[in-house]
């Protein structure tokens, strides 16, 4: 005897997107307010649907879905500010690191809905603020689709 058909399950990310990127170059600053963002010419590879500029400080996702979106950062000393990480100039609210002569250096995690094209970059936020990175390479963003 056979019974009906249960309710479709969830569906699983079907097209790969990921990818990392870096910067190692000391003496980047941001400026609050500016519009600048922080470069991250370096991309190890592998890199799946995602497409980074590095020079302009910017990554577009080519794939909705839902994204964890890491990233650390690490200023020079002499930095002070908020930096966080931007998806069409909006802020991941829960992205922000705090500079200052105590913590020169953090990272976060964010889990976003993210539709294809949006452009995601790191800033300095807020209405005051100067941030310069340390050129140690720990300045890294990790792109992820976790799900559809």
């Amino acid at each position: 005897m056979n019974g009906s058909t249960g309710p479709t399950g969830p569906t699983f990310l079907t097209t790969p997107v990921y990818g990392s990127a870096s910067t190692s170059t000391a003496g980047v600053t941001v400026v609050a307010g500016s519009g600048d963002t922080f470069p991250f010419p370096n991309v190890p590879g592998p890199v799946a649907n995602i497409t980074f500029q590095g020079a302009a400080g910017t990554a577009t996702v080519n794939v909705a879905g839902i994204y964890s979106v890491f990233y650390s950062f690490s200023a020079a000393v002499g930095s002070s500010g908020t930096v966080g990480c931007m998806i069409n100039d909006s802020l991941i609210v829960h992205s922000l690191i705090q500079i200052d002569a105590d913590h020169l250096t953090g990272s976060r995690e964010a889990v976003v809905r993210l539709a294809a094209g949006d452009v995601l970059s790191l800033t300095v936020v807020g209405s005051t603020g100067t941030v310069t990175t340390s050129g140690n390479g720990n300045t890294v963003i990790t792109i992820s689709a976790i799900a559809n």
